[in-house]
């Protein structure tokens, strides 16, 4: 069994920094595998490394379109709780 990525309850951003550093990892080591052995590459090889690579931009590119979105939201809810505290309830 492996080890849980997280020891704690993890909040939205929190799984989005985990996928954005794992995503990060995989680029990287995609990167140290070419660089050791492109010359013996196959034609084959050569797409499937391209591939992978644009596969990886992709989604590093959508985690980061969701991490903004989270912000604005946590933005979004704290102006509403800020608004809802001006508010006085009539009961």
């Amino acid at each position: 069994m492996s080890e849980p990525t997280f020891d704690f309850y993890p909040s939205g951003e929190d799984v989005l920094d985990k996928m954005e550093e794992l995503t990060q990892l995989e680029l990287e080591h995609l990167e140290k595998t070419k660089a050791n052995g492109i010359a013996f590459w196959t034609d084959a090889q050569m797409a499937t490394y391209n591939v992978k690579k644009q596969m990886y931009k992709l989604f590093l590119h959508k985690v980061k379109t969701w991490q903004h979105e989270v912000e604005r939201a946590e933005i979004r809810d704290d102006i509403a709780r800020e608004g809802s505290m001006d508010f006085q309830s009539p009961f």
